[in-house]
């Protein structure tokens, strides 16, 4: 299983036979819970009693061709006969960082770098600095507890200069991310009558330090098999499965979250996060330019939702003959 993003709930993609085409496409395999369609990303992980992977050519001779990149077939768990089990259990984690992110912090480095390409290629300042502008971040370099922000008369206008070298990763973004599960299962049952009933409650917040995204999830299961008469069995199978994911900013897919790409391309650290007057930065008239995409503002203000419920009812009959 592979995830090609970081964020809380973010869902792996499974693949048992490598790629579909040339064009590298993932090839999803077929799966089975319970003998039903569905998604592994859905079920709660302390109901699955095991996994069986199919990935020759039988899979495709039995499933057809639904089974033709690989079959998935996962068995829940499900009551025994005698007195009424009651588990409960929980876990509480934390998440630390993969990469390194000590990424360059000085304002003069930076903004030279980066107008020294920018000139190479178009012949001109990425970022309107003068030499007079480039002295000062040298200054403050050396002598950080120089303000980062001035105001100066610029082209008949009273503006704001930014002279700062600002960390972005660690004003945007926690080194941490706390999680915690709690899950919690009946299970018994007769000759005639079992039972497994359980829920589960997920929650893990995300990387934003301001306005954090979080990652809420719900499980709900009951499996009740009957042996209503000597010929008759009856089996019903529920799944109740809710998601919600709560992040800020203006990506309109979570997946894709330009939060973190605004600030990877788009923050100097020349620039800094508010102004003197207690504003979020957005804009930079030396060169008509949007600090980090205007991101730090948009995180101090409301937060986008994306919620899904998956509801799966299997009822099985079987029938008995002498």
């Amino acid at each position: 299983m592979t995830f090609t993003n970081g964020r809380p709930g973010g869902e792996g993609n499974v693949n048992i036979r490598g790629f579909a085409s040339i064009n590298s496409a993932n090839a999803q395999p077929l799966i089975l819970i319970d003998g039903v369609p569905g998604s592994i990303n859905t079920i709660n992980p302390r109901d699955i009693e095991s996994i069986s992977v199919l990935k020759d050519a039988s899979a495709a001779a039995i499933y057809g061709a639904r089974g033709a990149f690989g079959v998935m077939l996962v068995t829940t768990k499900r009551g025994k006969a005698g007195k009424m089990n009651i588990n409960y259990s929980n876990n509480f984690g934390w998440s630390g960082l993969t990469v390194r992110t000590d990424f360059m912090t000085s304002g003069y480095d930076a903004a030279r770098l980066n107008d020294e390409a920018f000139i190479r290629a178009t012949g001109n300042s990425y970022t309107g600095y003068t030499e007079e502008d480039y002295a000062e971040l040298l200054k403050r370099k050396t002598d950080p507890s120089l303000p980062s922000v001035v105001i100066q008369n610029r082209n008949g206008k009273d503006q704001y200069v930014y002279y700062g070298n600002t960390d972005w990763w660690n004003e945007m973004y926690r080194k941490t991310q706390a999680s915690m599960e709690h899950s919690l299962n009946f299970s018994g049952g007769t000759e005639k009558i079992d039972y497994y009933i359980s829920g589960r409650l997920y929650e893990k917040g995300g990387l934003m330090k301001i306005n954090q995204d979080k990652f809420d999830g719900y499980n709900v299961r009951s499996r009740i098999n009957a042996q209503v008469t000597p010929w008759l069995k009856v089996g019903a199978n529920t799944q109740l499965n809710y998601q919600n994911y709560t992040y800020p900013g203006w990506a309109t897919n979570p997946d894709n979250n330009n939060n973190f790409i605004s600030t990877t391309v788009h923050a100097l650290p020349s620039y800094v996060p508010m102004n003197p007057d207690g504003t979020a930065t957005y804009r930079t008239e030396l060169n008509n330019y949007n600090i980090g995409d205007g991101i730090y503002a948009d995180l101090l203000h409301g937060k986008s939702k994306e919620g899904r419920i998956n509801m799966n009812l299997s009822i099985c009959l079987k029938l008995y003959f002498s």
